[in-house]
């Protein structure tokens, strides 16, 4: 028996493509879809969207939410194919781009579907192994042009208004910038992530910001190690407060095509208001440069009230501006003060100064405390000194007439004053009592010619009875 061995041809790469993504995009059923898909690649394959590996069902999930069960239309714009065999086209490259149209989304702040077109490239590497065709490796990067379908006419124009690279330019290049986050973001309900997000503080002078008084810098770098943030969806900068103080920016990778897709879905198919619309207002930011919508963004596991929510918001430099900056700012549930007091640390030294509100403790001391006699010059002089007008001084003076004269010598009780702080430095003060010792043994021997004991004995005495009526009085 005689056994003959012919190779024939496959299909070429290009019409092989072709035909399956039509299959896919175009089933009338997402049943159909699923049949296709499952014809072009096999359940291991290795495929990876923007750098990112995905699995065999992270692409039925993507072909799903683009179909969103209605049947969509692909029209190649350019294809370019390099087999390894061109004899038989068994294995070798692929690579094209097409646009696929009819695709239905909500317009930001709006009800109603709008019909869209994604401009699409792929990459696919083919490999025949046992006459099976089997794809080993899909790449795809999904470009950052998007343009609104118009019924009766198709435009293939770019919108004008783009997201800004993450590249600084211009004078934004001299600031000092501190990473604070990079990562992506988790969308709800889904496995994809808008990955390529990069969260960097704008350090315009040291003593301008202090990262140690931003709040949003602190809970942003307290999430680094965190593949993603949760996504909370669009809010409008009008029904929220926001505390724009920590001068934070976001910036995407010019690779992050999914990203950049999202965002410029967002902040870029409409104009912004004519005037900013959110409650904080900021004066040294003209009309004009800020996008009513924002994203909201959680910072956390929960969703309790200590969680930090911020949001994501467009920004331009002049009404004209063709790029778009991305500014981050924290929500807050009341209205930012305009300066926060400086709040105490541990590590402040201690104040060699008392505060404002204490003063006067200078003369509450004990040792500053003067007995002064309760004369009328006295009183004239300390309300001289304290500015005290004239009509209110001859009224004083009036007072202190009809009261009692002041007992003078011997007859007024004398009060020492209380013990003041001695530091060694000065004379000490003179005792009321005069420069004898305030105790003294009495002499039971004769009385000296002056008579010195006598009067001792006598004013003892006299100071004994002053006591003793004092305490009559007080328990009478």
């Amino acid at each position: 028996m005689e056994t003959t061995f012919s190779s024939f041809p496959l299909t070429s790469l290009t019409s092989w493509s072709k035909q399956h993504i039509h299959d896919i995009f175009e089933a009338s059923s997402d049943d159909e879809a699923l049949r296709a898909l499952d014809k072009t690649f096999a359940r291991d394959v290795e495929a990876s969207v923007n750098g990112k590996p995905i699995r065999y069902q992270d692409i039925q999930g993507m072909v799903l939410g683009l179909r969103k069960g209605s049947r969509l239309r692909v029209s190649w714009q350019q294809a370019r194919e390099s087999p390894r065999d061109p004899s038989t086209n068994s294995s070798g490259a692929f690579s094209g781009t097409y646009i696929i149209r009819g695709i239905q989304r909500l317009m930001p702040g709006s009800d109603r579907p709008v019909e869209f077109e994604r401009h699409k490239t792929v990459q696919v590497h083919l490999l025949v192994e046992l006459d099976a065709l089997i794809v080993a490796t899909l790449t795809a990067a999904l470009n950052t042009s998007i343009t609104p379908f118009k019924a009766g006419k198709l435009s293939s124009k770019t919108p004008t208004t783009r997201i800004q690279d993450s590249t600084p330019s211009g004078s934004s290049a001299s600031a000092n910038y501190r990473l604070l986050y990079r990562g992506a973001l988790s969308l709800p309900d889904s496995y994809l992530l808008l990955d390529g997000l990069t969260f960097s503080a704008r350090l315009e002078s040291p003593t301008k910001h202090h990262l140690l008084e931003n709040p949003l810098a602190l809970a942003l770098e307290s999430m680094r190690g965190r593949q993603s943030l949760r996504f909370l969806g669009t809010v409008k900068l009008r029904d929220v407060w926001l505390d724009e103080s920590g001068n934070v920016e976001m910036d995407i990778h010019p690779r992050a095509a999914l990203s950049r897709v999202y965002f410029e879905n967002i902040f870029c198919l409409l104009p912004f208001p004519p005037a900013s619309t959110s409650q904080l207002y900021v004066a040294d930011s003209p009309a004009g440069t800020r996008s009513e919508l924002g994203i909201k963004i959680a910072l956390g596991d929960t969703d309790g009230p200590d969680t930090t929510h911020i949001i994501v918001f467009g920004q331009v430099t002049s009404p004209t501006a063709r790029s778009i900056k991305l500014r981050v700012a924290r929500i807050t549930s009341h209205p930012p003060p305009k300066s926060l007091p400086r709040v105490p640390r541990p590590d402040d030294p201690t104040p060699r100064r008392p505060p404002i509100a204490f003063g006067r403790t200078k003369s509450i001391g004990a040792g500053a405390l003067k007995r002064t006699a309760s004369s009328s010059s006295s009183v004239l002089a300390l309300h001289q000194e304290n500015g005290v007008s004239s009509k209110k001084l001859k009224l004083t003076a009036n007072a202190e007439k009809h009261q009692p004269k002041p007992l003078t010598g011997d007859k007024v009780f004398k009060v020492p004053p209380l013990p003041g702080k001695a530091r060694g430095k000065g004379k000490e003060k003179e005792d009321v009592f005069g420069p004898r010792p305030l105790f003294k043994k009495i002499s039971t021997g004769d009385v000296s010619e002056n008579g010195q004991d006598a009067d001792e004995n006598e004013l003892e005495r006299a100071n004994k009875k002053f006591h003793q009526k004092c305490n009559l009085g007080a328990f009478a």
